[in-house]
């Protein structure tokens, strides 16, 4: 099941992909309601409320077949996501979820995998909410000569979600043009208990 699922980290647009994917998990639920309080129509109940989807993904991070360290620096970045509670895309074979937040991450290092950690990262819905100083610091860093893809000081190789492309488009007037030094991530991580 190697590589059927991977996520996107949308206020950086940044494609991550696994060593290894040993399943996806996923979770749609109801909130039904008191039977008293319901009332059946056409055979659908009426007031169930919709929860949150979840996702779930088992997965396996190694050194073996890359450089050494990239599974800390995976587990790193995923800290940091989960952290500053970004927004992902979870992109499986089944289906393409938007606006996950990284609820919950669980990882093993053991005699199995050595140079690597296994575990489950769990995702799961949200109602987006526009942070414009995450667009406005991502916006900052995407002009050229600035840092993209596996430039990161995290070293783990991403690719533009959306087209390949790392040339900005021009679409619209702007602010005075600011002068921002560092990664995405590391300006990310700015102020935050988390560092690289």
């Amino acid at each position: 099941m190697d590589a059927s699922a991977y996520i996107v980290v949308k206020p950086l647009d940044l494609t991550y992909r696994f060593t290894g994917i040993t399943s996806v998990e996923h979770s749609f639920s109801l909130k039904l309601p008191d039977p008293s309080d319901s009332t059946s129509e056409s055979g659908a109940v009426s007031g169930a409320k919709k929860q949150p989807d979840r996702v779930t993904l088992s997965v396996v991070e190694s050194d073996a077949s890359r450089q050494p360290g990239w599974a800390a620096r995976m587990l790193d970045v995923l800290a940091a996501v989960h952290a500053r509670q970004l927004l992902c895309r979870v992109v499986t074979a089944y289906h393409t979820y938007e606006n996950m937040l990284l609820s919950s991450v669980s990882a093993v290092q053991d005699a199995s995998n050595q140079a690597g950690w296994r575990g489950t990262l769990t995702f799961t819905e949200t109602a987006a909410v526009p942070d414009t100083a995450a667009a406005a610091a991502s916006a900052a860093t995407s002009g050229p000569g600035q840092p993209t893809g596996s430039d990161l000081d995290t070293g783990i190789p991403s690719a533009k979600a959306a087209n390949q492309s790392s040339t900005p488009k021009n679409v619209g007037a702007a602010a005075p043009a600011k002068t921002v030094s560092g990664s995405p991530l590391q300006q990310m991580l700015r102020g935050s208990a988390i560092a690289l």
